[in-house]
């Protein structure tokens, strides 16, 4: 951007030139500050003087004079079209080339945004995280004779050493230890950042993916899918059915950016909301001895006693093996559906452990018979899932609320 002001004519020798010229050059210098922010009233203070003290009128400060403050350049150009003649004032700012910045130091006093490079920043992180420039310099996506140059000019820059450099690898010096702890919090401001503006660019997508566990897809995904077209019918959903464990490395990976999932335990990387609160309940087919019994089924019994299952990595199997307090038996078979594991159970092949929503049709017409549990219910949370550093896009925002909103939690 540059500043235009007219001055005084070149080589005015009355005072009220003089200040004319004075004042005109505080009000370029102010919009120079304001521009870069830079101690331009000192550069432009310093261009009317001489070494003595003496002031030199503007014709003598020279056309084309170039000052430097705080890494930013003043570039006087004079016009002689006029008989008032006219100075060009131009502020410009440093150069964000990769090799410029590399090059030049930063001046005293200067923002640390002039010069910053994230890229350094993400350098110094994997060669925490890896113990070798080299590895760290994979890490940052960069070349290692870049990472090198790049690391140098970090130390530099800042005042003090950062990597104390060996045959056996890079370790981290007393101040490198803490200026990766401060890394790790702007890299993380900066991927939030990055994230939000996003998710409110992404407002007008036409298509919204998400992950959802078998239970989750099957008995209340569809409801919301069809509350989520009345209100956004130009948003055409996308659901991916797969089990609890499957939603969570898909979310980890970066393939999905939103899912639901019905495991107990979930990473600390992830944040989640609860949905829906699920009962679990204990089956049997009309004709298992447990159908009759009196007496609720205790924990004992029920870790003891081989049941049809859902495979490993499901939020169902998940659940059962975190109320146990020892090994349970082994299951007498494992299923990737619970309608299949419905229809065995009602079949007397033996018990199951399912969720009410996939069980509560058979046991209203009579094909299967809860066994009452000795204890607390089986309660477990149906959570929906996306990445700490992320933010919901407008469509799954609209998606958590519809969830949120219509499931009974309680």
């Amino acid at each position: 951007m540059g500043h235009w002001r007219q001055v005084a004519p070149q080589g005015a020798k009355h005072n009220g030139d003089e200040q004319r010229a004075h004042g005109t050059g505080e009000m370029a210098g102010e919009h120079a500050q304001r521009a870069d922010g830079q101690a331009q009233q000192h550069a432009r203070d310093r261009a009317g003087e001489q070494p003595g003290g003496q002031r030199r009128s503007a014709g003598q400060a020279g056309i084309g004079s170039r000052s430097r403050a705080g890494g930013s350049r003043v570039v006087v150009h004079a016009h002689h079209s006029s008989p008032m003649r006219y100075l060009a004032v131009f502020t410009s700012w440093p150069s964000r080339a990769y090799d410029h910045d590399m090059d030049s130091d930063s001046p005293a006093g200067q923002s640390m945004s002039h010069w910053l490079q994230f890229s350094s920043l993400e350098l110094l992180v994997g060669i925490a995280d890896h113990g070798s420039l080299s590895a760290g310099a994979r890490a940052a996506g960069m070349a290692q004779s870049n990472a090198s140059r790049a690391l140098k000019t970090l130390e530099r820059r800042l005042g003090y050493a950062l990597v104390t450099r060996k045959t056996s690898g890079s370790t981290l010096t007393a101040e490198g230890v803490l200026t990766v702890q401060w890394a790790r919090e702007a890299l993380a401001g900066l991927n939030a950042f990055s994230a939000g503006v996003r998710s409110l660019a992404e407002h007008g997508n036409k298509e919204l993916e998400f992950g959802a566990s078998m239970t989750v897809a099957e008995y209340l995904a569809p409801s919301w899918i069809g509350q989520l077209h009345e209100k956004l019918p130009s948003v055409i959903p996308r659901m991916r059915i797969m089990n609890s464990h499957d939603v969570i490395q898909a979310v980890e990976q970066e393939q999905l950016s939103f899912g639901f999932v019905e495991t107990p335990q979930l990473p600390p990387f992830l944040r989640s909301r609860e949905v829906f609160r699920d009962e679990m309940l204990v089956v049997v087919s009309p004709a298992h001895p447990w159908a009759g019994r009196k007496d609720p089924v205790t924990l004992d019994e029920l870790q003891q006693t081989a049941l049809i299952e859902r495979e490993e990595g499901s939020g169902t199997r998940a659940f059962l093996n975190s109320l146990s307090t020892v090994e349970r038996a082994k299951p007498i078979a494992e299923f990737n559906s619970n309608a299949t594991i419905c229809q065995l159970v009602a079949g007397g092949m033996g018990p199951a452990v399912l969720s009410q929503l996939a069980v509560e049709n058979q046991l209203k017409q009579g094909a299967l018979v809860e066994v009452p549990f000795a204890g607390p219910a089986l309660m477990r949370e149906l959570r929906a899932i996306w990445r700490e550093e992320r933010a919901l896009n407008a469509n799954e925002r609209m998606l958590l609320g519809i969830a949120i909103n219509q499931s009974p939690r309680s």
